[in-house]
Protein backbone atom coordinates (compact mmCIF):
# COMPACT_ATOMS: atom_id res chain seq x y z
CA UNK A 1 0.00 0.00 0.00
CA UNK A 2 2.69 2.53 0.91
CA UNK A 3 4.81 1.67 -1.84
CA UNK A 4 2.14 2.24 -4.49
CA UNK A 5 1.47 5.79 -2.67
CA UNK A 6 5.08 6.85 -2.79
CA UNK A 7 5.48 5.82 -6.75
CA UNK A 8 2.07 7.76 -7.28
CA UNK A 9 4.06 10.72 -4.93
CA UNK A 10 7.17 10.40 -7.20
CA UNK A 11 5.57 10.16 -10.11
CA UNK A 12 7.54 7.09 -11.41
CA UNK A 13 6.59 5.34 -14.16
CA UNK A 14 5.18 1.85 -13.58
CA UNK A 15 5.77 1.15 -17.16
CA UNK A 16 9.50 1.80 -17.36
CA UNK A 17 10.97 0.67 -13.81
CA UNK A 18 14.80 1.50 -14.77
CA UNK A 19 13.52 5.30 -15.65
CA UNK A 20 11.72 4.76 -12.16
CA UNK A 21 14.96 3.48 -10.38
CA UNK A 22 16.77 6.56 -11.32
CA UNK A 23 14.73 8.63 -10.45
CA UNK A 24 14.34 7.01 -7.42
CA UNK A 25 18.10 7.25 -6.50
CA UNK A 26 18.41 11.35 -8.12
CA UNK A 27 15.11 11.38 -5.05
CA UNK A 28 17.59 9.84 -2.42
CA UNK A 29 20.61 11.58 -3.50
CA UNK A 30 18.27 14.59 -2.52
CA UNK A 31 17.62 13.89 0.54
CA UNK A 32 20.79 13.16 1.38
CA UNK A 33 22.06 16.55 0.72
CA UNK A 34 18.97 17.78 1.83
CA UNK A 35 19.37 16.08 5.38
CA UNK A 36 23.29 17.08 5.97
CA UNK A 37 22.06 21.07 4.76
CA UNK A 38 19.35 20.85 8.04
CA UNK A 39 22.19 19.47 10.23
CA UNK A 40 24.33 22.27 9.08
CA UNK A 41 21.31 24.48 10.34
CA UNK A 42 20.31 22.96 12.81
CA UNK A 43 24.44 23.57 14.45
CA UNK A 44 23.99 26.99 13.83
CA UNK A 45 20.96 26.95 15.37
CA UNK A 46 22.31 25.35 18.57
CA UNK A 47 25.44 27.98 18.42
CA UNK A 48 22.82 30.84 18.27
CA UNK A 49 20.83 29.29 21.40
CA UNK A 50 24.12 29.43 23.47
CA UNK A 51 24.69 32.90 22.22
CA UNK A 52 20.29 33.98 23.21
CA UNK A 53 20.79 31.81 26.58
CA UNK A 54 23.90 33.79 27.44
CA UNK A 55 22.40 37.12 26.31
CA UNK A 56 19.07 35.87 28.60
CA UNK A 57 21.01 34.80 31.73
CA UNK A 58 24.42 37.40 32.19
CA UNK A 59 22.79 39.96 34.13
CA UNK A 60 21.36 37.65 36.74
CA UNK A 61 24.46 35.59 36.93
CA UNK A 62 27.17 37.96 36.11
CA UNK A 63 29.67 35.08 36.85
CA UNK A 64 29.49 33.68 33.88
CA UNK A 65 31.09 36.12 31.73
CA UNK A 66 34.22 34.94 32.52
CA UNK A 67 33.75 31.55 30.94
CA UNK A 68 31.60 32.33 28.27
CA UNK A 69 32.86 31.22 24.32
CA UNK A 70 30.34 32.61 22.23
CA UNK A 71 28.81 30.30 19.95
CA UNK A 72 29.60 27.48 22.09
CA UNK A 73 29.30 27.47 25.69
CA UNK A 74 29.04 28.94 29.14
CA UNK A 75 29.23 27.89 32.47
CA UNK A 76 29.23 28.28 36.33
CA UNK A 77 32.39 27.15 38.61
CA UNK A 78 31.03 25.99 41.74
CA UNK A 79 32.45 24.28 44.03
CA UNK A 80 35.19 22.12 42.00
CA UNK A 81 32.28 21.58 39.10
CA UNK A 82 31.33 23.40 36.03
CA UNK A 83 27.79 23.46 35.53
CA UNK A 84 27.23 24.76 32.38
CA UNK A 85 25.59 24.51 28.90
CA UNK A 86 27.69 23.71 25.33
CA UNK A 87 26.11 23.74 21.96
CA UNK A 88 26.39 20.28 21.29
CA UNK A 89 27.58 17.32 22.74
CA UNK A 90 31.25 16.76 21.32
CA UNK A 91 30.94 12.75 22.60
CA UNK A 92 28.26 12.34 20.20
CA UNK A 93 28.86 14.09 16.97
CA UNK A 94 26.15 13.13 15.51
CA UNK A 95 23.55 15.04 17.72
CA UNK A 96 23.68 18.60 17.12
CA UNK A 97 21.51 19.54 19.77
CA UNK A 98 22.52 22.02 22.64
CA UNK A 99 23.49 20.15 26.16
CA UNK A 100 23.32 21.49 29.80
CA UNK A 101 25.82 19.08 32.08
CA UNK A 102 28.11 19.26 35.21
CA UNK A 103 31.58 18.36 35.00
CA UNK A 104 33.96 17.66 37.65
CA UNK A 105 37.02 20.19 37.40
CA UNK A 106 38.87 19.88 40.67
CA UNK A 107 40.86 17.10 41.59
CA UNK A 108 39.84 14.89 38.51
CA UNK A 109 41.67 11.96 38.43
CA UNK A 110 42.42 11.07 34.78
CA UNK A 111 44.28 7.90 35.63
CA UNK A 112 41.40 6.63 37.65
CA UNK A 113 38.89 8.26 35.89
CA UNK A 114 37.46 9.32 39.64
CA UNK A 115 36.01 12.67 41.02
CA UNK A 116 35.68 13.44 44.69
CA UNK A 117 33.27 11.96 46.42
CA UNK A 118 32.12 15.62 47.76
CA UNK A 119 32.08 16.72 44.07
CA UNK A 120 29.70 13.90 43.13
CA UNK A 121 27.19 14.37 45.72
CA UNK A 122 27.22 18.03 45.27
CA UNK A 123 26.07 16.98 41.25
CA UNK A 124 23.53 14.57 42.35
CA UNK A 125 21.61 16.61 44.64
CA UNK A 126 21.52 19.64 42.15
CA UNK A 127 20.03 17.23 39.15
CA UNK A 128 17.57 15.65 42.13
CA UNK A 129 16.65 19.07 42.52
CA UNK A 130 15.82 20.18 38.66
CA UNK A 131 13.50 16.75 38.67
CA UNK A 132 16.45 14.76 36.57
CA UNK A 133 17.84 11.43 36.82
CA UNK A 134 20.89 11.62 39.43
CA UNK A 135 22.66 8.68 37.46
CA UNK A 136 25.90 9.81 36.39
CA UNK A 137 28.31 9.24 33.83
CA UNK A 138 30.46 6.85 35.90
CA UNK A 139 32.17 4.50 33.48
CA UNK A 140 32.29 8.00 31.32
CA UNK A 141 33.83 10.52 32.96
CA UNK A 142 36.51 11.66 29.67
CA UNK A 143 37.77 14.76 30.79
CA UNK A 144 35.59 14.69 33.91
CA UNK A 145 32.08 14.85 32.16
CA UNK A 146 29.72 13.34 34.72
CA UNK A 147 26.03 14.48 33.02
CA UNK A 148 24.98 15.48 29.56
CA UNK A 149 21.40 16.32 29.50
CA UNK A 150 20.26 17.20 25.63
CA UNK A 151 17.68 20.86 25.77
CA UNK A 152 16.87 23.70 23.60
CA UNK A 153 15.26 25.39 26.43
CA UNK A 154 17.38 28.32 27.80
CA UNK A 155 14.77 28.11 31.10
CA UNK A 156 16.94 25.01 31.88
CA UNK A 157 20.41 26.48 32.28
CA UNK A 158 18.51 28.97 34.58
CA UNK A 159 17.28 25.95 36.32
CA UNK A 160 19.98 24.15 37.07
CA UNK A 161 22.09 27.44 38.20
CA UNK A 162 18.85 28.16 40.85
CA UNK A 163 19.56 24.63 42.08
CA UNK A 164 23.44 24.90 42.19
CA UNK A 165 23.07 28.43 44.05
CA UNK A 166 20.15 26.96 46.02
CA UNK A 167 22.44 24.19 47.12
CA UNK A 168 26.00 25.23 47.51
CA UNK A 169 27.46 26.74 50.59
CA UNK A 170 29.06 29.54 48.41
CA UNK A 171 27.39 33.24 48.95
CA UNK A 172 25.75 34.79 45.79
CA UNK A 173 26.11 37.96 45.33
CA UNK A 174 22.13 39.70 44.71
CA UNK A 175 21.38 39.37 40.75
CA UNK A 176 22.43 43.14 38.74
CA UNK A 177 18.82 43.40 37.72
Amino acid sequence: MRVDFLREKLNLDPTNPQKSWDELERRLQEIKELEKGLEEVRLALSSELIDKWYEDLKTEWPMIDREYKKGESFCLKLEGLCIGCWYKDEEDPDTNIPIIGIICEVDYDLDTNKVPKDQEEFAKRILAACGYSTDLNLTDREGGWMRRIPTTKGEDVNKIFEAARNLSTIMFPKPLK
